[in-house]
């Protein structure tokens, strides 16, 4: 594990009880769903790379807008720091038809001389000594990073030719490779033995359009949590002048707290992207962070969802006049979740990923849902009503009967920190059920009419009774 994952793993104290749930069925707790709608709650939690294929939020991202956060390459060496440099403010030669573009620190001040700033930082490079007999290999690795960025700078302004697609492609491989293809054939290693000094990552918004202090807030924020506050200086650059908005961010290799080099793993990189994505969304840009492997397989996971809803509906359906249900609260979840699993269904067809899956496939679970949902408005009878009365007041007596074994048991035993406990657990879930009363009554208020009055209004009566006379209380 690197320090990025463990530092969000260190802050994520007050959301140990959400982590706790994680093996949950999708939305089962109702209060996360309600944060989940509202676009918020859930991007503030953290969503961790070991458990994320059983979180809700990693989940409710997946038919959203991806917010991208990668690691671009990593450089030795002032001169190729000071390119950089130039390349993401478009301050070299080849980039004179567009307008130059200024570094912000990790404060987000303007950097008025870069040359200056990250002057500071070359104090603590490796010493050219060290570097010497591996001089070659760094300038060669260098020359043909600028290439490399010159065509991709061009790809943004026009259409690349067949012969600089190709070239893109090899001084790709090259780069990645650590190597360099002479005309004659040759193979040569340019692979240093030395560490980083600096990194070149991006962080990719999505779309255009956005108001730019909005996402300079966002990046500060996201640089303070998790480069700021552990010593690593940064300078970066927002690009607005395409349609997919990003920032530049170039970070030093090593902590100035530690004075030690840190070293990006997975973990690192998706907590990194969690967090981007948590602030966008605080922010008022939805946004998801969802990896492209992950993707079949929430998607799998939400057409079981479809069908486990379907196959409980139809157990609801059947059981209906045997069981006390409480029917308002049934509908509520249900109705919740068919709108989340509709949405991802249709945000699954909007973008057209290829997946295996069939556009009709995905449009028949849609079908489905809209035809339970369909059921569960079309009307409430006096049955469910009646049922839903029944379950609350068949709730509430057992809590009274649990209070009275708590308090039987105190008189004989006296207090202790066990019985405390269980007391303390059946009040909370007595309140909850309150909760519950206050919405069947505010539900049955809003389908009252001529034909039902009689029945709706006694049943009110019986829950207000209920309400007022809440059981034993110490």
């Amino acid at each position: 594990m690197g320090i990025f994952e463990d530092s969000l793993k260190n802050n994520a104290v007050l959301f140990e009880e959400l982590e706790k749930k994680r093996g949950k069925v999708l939305y089962d707790n109702l209060d996360e769903l309600k944060f989940f709608q509202k676009g918020y709650g859930l991007a503030a939690k953290p969503c961790f790379y070991a458990t994320r294929l059983t979180s809700s939020q990693y989940l409710a991202g997946f038919n959203q807008t991806q917010a991208v956060f990668k690691i671009i390459d990593s450089g030795i060496g002032m001169n190729h720091l000071n390119i950089l440099s130039k390349y993401v403010t478009r301050d070299l030669e080849y980039q004179n038809d567009t307008e130059s573009l200024q570094l912000r620190d990790e404060d987000g001040k303007i950097i008025e001389n870069a040359d200056e700033f990250f002057a500071e930082w070359g104090k603590h490079f490796p010493s050219t000594e060290l570097l010497e007999s591996q001089k070659w290999k760094v300038e060669t690795l260098t020359n043909l990073k600028n290439k490399r960025d010159k065509l991709e700078y061009f790809a943004e302004q026009r259409p690349l030719s067949d012969i600089e697609q190709d070239k893109l492609f090899s001084l790709n491989q090259q780069i990645k490779g650590k190597y360099y293809i002479k005309q004659d054939g040759t193979k040569l290693s340019l692979k240093v033995n030395t560490g980083k000094d600096f990194y070149h990552m991006m962080f990719s918004v999505g779309g255009s359009g956005h108001n730019k202090d909005t996402l300079h807030r966002v990046m500060l924020n996201v640089i303070s949590r998790n480069f700021a506050t552990k010593g690593i200086q940064t300078a970066h650059v927002l690009h607005a002048d395409t349609n997919n908005y990003h920032f530049h961010v170039i970070a030093n290799a090593k902590s100035s707290i530690t004075n030690k080099a840190y070293f990006f793993d997975k973990l690192d990189l998706f907590a990194i992207r969690q967090d981007f994505a948590a602030e966008l969304t605080r922010n008022g840009i939805n946004r998801g962070a969802v990896l492209k492997k992950d993707q079949p397989l929430l998607l799998s996971k939400i057409i079981n969802q479809v069908d486990t809803l379907s196959k409980n509906f139809s157990v609801y359906e059947s059981q209906k006049s045997k069981a006390n249900k409480n029917a308002v609260q049934y509908k509520e979840v249900t109705l919740r979740k068919i709108e989340f699993l509709s949405k991802a269904l249709h945000g699954e067809i909007k973008s057209k990923n290829d997946l295996n899956i069939s556009t009709k496939e995905l449009k028949d679970k849609i079908q489905v849902l809209n035809k339970i949902k369909q059921d569960l408005l079309s009307k409430t009878s006096l049955e469910e009503i009646e049922q839903t009365v029944k379950a609350l007041c068949k709730e509430f007596a057992s809590f009274n009967r649990k209070f009275e074994e708590v308090l039987t048991y105190e008189q004989k035993q006296g207090k202790n920190k066990a019985s405390k406990k269980r007391y303390k657990s059946l009040n909370k879930q007595k309140e909850t059920s309150v909760k519950e009363i206050k919405k069947a009554i505010k539900y049955f208020k809003s389908i009252r009419s001529k034909d039902n009055k009689a029945e709706v209004d006694k049943a009110i009566k019986t829950l207000k009774g209920l309400m007022n006379g809440r059981g034993i209380e110490r």
